[in-house]
């Protein structure tokens, strides 16, 4: 048996090269370009200790150009478990904004690496479907529990568990869809921001749902006739998985 993967398998606690004055370039070369507002981000985790100084750092730099561009500090942040709850720091300070970008894949009360995850539903000793299930009770839920939530690239850990997004059940998609338009979730998408969703089906449309469908035959009325909420797919069956010594990351 294996430990779940932790944050600190992919990101260590180290300070961000990105310093006062490297940020300040940045932001400069911001306003030259015209732009109107910027995103100041680091990664973070749990175990990082320096996340507030990060955010008054990027507070500071908006008093001194605030009133040339917008500037919003944000934490880049994956899940904690598959209940929605992210991995966050203990910081005194808190950013704008919240980008959720997992490397680390939800399941039951922890998260693992996509090759653990591939591997298990290939042994079935899972299925797919499970799999879709706690990743977006994961996203859905943390889109209802912090209200500065960003979403980036919702669909990239489908692919690297060794699924497709046209295997995602309808139900879901619609769910997640919902969700985005009723929280007001902005997302990345293909290096795009979108903000504010004003319904599911702009939702879908993004995700190349139109009215003739995908390639699987689903169509947008098909999806949109689904109900699906939080509470589909609460409680989680998974409170612990189990999985031999083999499947290690």
């Amino acid at each position: 048996m294996i430990k779940p993967a932790t944050s600190a398998f992919i990101h260590h606690d180290y300070i961000p090269t990105a310093s006062t004055l490297i940020l300040e370039q940045d932001i400069r070369r911001a306003i030259q370009r015209g732009d109107t507002k910027m995103c100041c981000s680091v990664q973070v985790t749990k175990t990082t200790t320096w996340a507030s100084d990060f955010v008054e750092i990027v507070s500071s730099l908006k008093k001194k150009y605030g009133h040339q561009i917008a500037i919003e500090s944000a934490f880049e942040v994956g899940f904690w478990d598959a209940s929605g709850r992210l991995d966050l720091p203990k910081s005194g300070l808190e950013p704008d904004l919240l980008i959720v970008r997992p490397t680390l894949v939800p399941y039951g009360n922890a998260v693992y690496t996509p090759r653990q995850i591939r591997l298990l539903w290939m042994d079935e000793l899972t299925t797919p479907y499970m799999v879709f299930r706690h990743l977006f009770r994961a996203m859905i839920g943390a889109m209802w529990t912090y209200p500065n939530v960003v979403v980036a690239e919702p669909l990239h850990l489908v692919g690297q568990v060794g699924l497709h997004e046209m295997d995602i059940p309808v139900e879901m998609l619609a769910g997640f869809a919902q969700a985005v338009a009723e929280t007001q979730t902005s997302m990345i998408l293909q290096q795009t921001w979108v903000r504010g969703a004003n319904s599911a089906v702009e939702v879908l449309r993004l995700f190349g749902l139109n009215q003739s469908g995908k390639s699987s035959g689903v169509t947008m009325e098909q999806v949109l006739q689904k109900r699906y909420s939080l509470s589909d797919l609460s409680p989680l069956e998974v409170n612990r998985v189990i999985v031999p010594r083999a499947y290690a990351a």
